[in-house]
């Protein structure tokens, strides 16, 4: 079991080891990693067939100058999506009866929180995201869409 893992199924609070959460979730960016790959891919396999294509035209420096900048910025494009997936794995949540803990991200900076239902504003799922605002700051928590539903649904209760 990994680190991260061990720290959110066994969330300290002043120092002890509270009760047993209701949900624990670990996040997960295994779609935004797979994205970032295949557009990285995509641009290798496109880039080396239109370089077979450009060979021996009147602009082929120009062309081939042209291309490699375009290659470029995809690949950036694909790595910046890699870094967000890994980021979204590395975030958790664990509800309890009368608060929740764990580690989201707020702007793309990873930020603990423990917050109890009277400090929480709203909870609401983008796609696979649950987003978690308390006082104007939103936690983003990388999850499933069906495990977002079933902790906003939980959480939505309870404020």
């Amino acid at each position: 079991m990994q680190l991260q893992q061990i720290i959110c199924a066994k969330i300290k609070l002043g120092g002890k080891i509270m009760n047993n959460p209701v949900i624990s979730v670990q996040g997960s960016g295994k779609k935004l990693i797979m994205i970032g790959i295949a557009i990285i891919i995509f641009t290798v396999i496109i880039t080396t067939v239109f370089s077979f294509g450009i060979e021996g035209s009147r602009n082929e420096d120009e062309l081939a100058m042209t291309t490699t900048i375009i290659d470029l910025l995809i690949k950036c494009v694909g790595v910046f999506i890699i870094v967000i997936g890994a980021k979204f794995s590395k975030t958790c949540i664990s509800v309890f009866e009368n608060y929740i803990q764990g580690e989201g991200l707020i702007n793309f900076t990873r930020a603990s929180f423990s917050l109890s239902y009277d400090k929480i504003s709203s909870v609401s799922v983008n796609k696979d995201k649950l987003l978690i605002n308390s006082n104007g700051v939103i936690y983003k928590i990388g999850v499933s869409s069906s495990d977002a539903s079933r902790i906003a649904k939980y959480i939505n209760n309870r404020i």
